[in-house]
């Protein structure tokens, strides 16, 4: 494995799809730096929040993976990402649809009966959602999707970033509903499209 760095991590991160290819791939690569932790959470907080808000949800099912699967080999994900956790939830939810942010809560439900986090915690990530139900900001990021008629961009993605087309498929054809994210978690969201 390459070694660890934060410009790599930001390339990496740059670089990351919502298939579960590529955020297992990615999570294993920071299970194995994660003496590096306290860096990498400050990285991906950083970059959660440069992303556009097609991908944000990406950036919390790659935390999830990374939390649950370096669980076994130590604490240092699992808390330093509670450090950051209550913002990058009212962050993403802020620009979320209602289709996201039911995807938010699920992912939290699973936490909850996994007991990835504490009953409190999870409140607060909960209401960190629940805040982020304030109008979505308008101006420069609405202009900037180039959104034509039936929805799709300028460059024939959809104006939520995903790239789908009909039946949830990319033009690679990869899946990408949120379930097929989170087969790892043993959890299947309901057959739902919707993303953010």
């Amino acid at each position: 494995m390459s070694t660890f760095s934060e410009s790599a991590l930001e390339k990496k991160l740059s670089e990351l799809s919502n298939s579960q290819q590529s955020v297992q791939t990615l999570s294993l690569w920071l299970i194995h730096h994660r003496k590096h932790s306290s860096p990498i959470i400050s990285v991906w907080h950083k970059e959660l929040k440069k992303a556009k808000s097609g991908r944000k949800l990406t950036f919390l099912y790659l935390a999830n993976d990374v939390i649950q699967n370096s669980k076994r080999k130590g604490p240092e994900f699992t808390r330093d990402f509670e450090s950051v956790l209550v913002d990058a939830f009212s962050h993403v939810a802020r620009e979320a649809d209602e289709g996201c942010k039911k995807h938010m809560e699920r992912l939290l439900n699973i936490w909850q009966e996994r007991s990835v986090y504490g009953g409190d915690f999870i409140q607060q990530l909960k209401l960190a959602i629940e805040d982020g139900n304030s109008p979505k900001p308008r101006g420069r990021h609405v202009e900037a999707t180039g959104k034509h008629k039936g929805g799709r961009t300028q460059k024939g993605h959809h104006a939520d970033g995903t790239g789908r087309h009909k039946g949830g498929r990319t033009q690679k054809g990869e899946n990408m509903s949120q379930t097929h994210l989170e087969s790892d978690c043993n959890t299947r969201l309901k057959n739902d499209d919707s993303h953010c």
